[in-house]
């Protein structure tokens, strides 16, 4: 968390130019106060980087996040080759998890902290393809809903990228098919 405290966002935006200028980037304000998508532009000669800087006493939430990753696939937003958020207060778990997740590598994610800019979380927080989870959906009552909810689980995580298998068993009456068709 921040330790010092800024009044109002044109404080927080100086503070954070100062900061990118001192690493060498070259930093002007967005064409209009309150731009729509970005704060600031930044380059360095290679790269043209639209900066989202949120001077909020909460942690930023997911929403701002998405509003910001939607800017970036907008016309306005193809001029940039990335972009930086930066948060007076750091973010919500879910926008962690959201970054994890969905492979989100065209964004990198800033905290003021004190008097300097600590990078937040980035792609080496992605969650491990060795790490397994077995998720099973079971009851002995027939025609509760198993096989949609499993089916439903799956399709879930597929779409959040992650690699998933589905596998269904009906043993029916004879309780020893079940070692039969698992072992088959």
């Amino acid at each position: 968390m921040s330790e010092l405290v800024f009044e109002n966002s044109q404080d927080f935006e100086q503070a954070v130019t100062m900061l990118f200028r001192r690493e060498g980037w070259k930093v002007e304000s967005a064409p209009r106060p309150n731009t729509r998508g970005y704060d600031l532009i930044m380059s360095n000669g290679r790269d043209r980087v639209a900066v989202q800087i949120k001077n909020h006493k909460a942690s930023v939430k997911l929403p701002a996040v998405q509003k910001f990753l939607d800017f970036l696939t907008t016309e306005n937003g193809a001029g940039f080759s990335r972009g930086f958020f930066v948060a007076a207060n750091g973010y919500a778990k879910t926008v962690d998890a959201f970054v994890a997740t969905q492979g989100v590598n065209n964004v990198e994610f800033y905290e003021f902290s004190g008097h300097d800019l600590i990078k937040s979380f980035s792609q080496t927080n992605k969650i491990s393809t060795d790490q397994r989870t077995y998720i099973g959906v079971f009851t002995a009552k027939g025609g509760v809903g198993k096989t949609t909810v499993a089916a439903c689980l799956a399709g879930a995580f597929a779409l959040s990228d992650y690699d998933v298998i589905l596998v269904d068993l009906d043993v029916g009456d004879d309780p020893d098919a079940v070692e039969d068709e698992v072992i088959a």
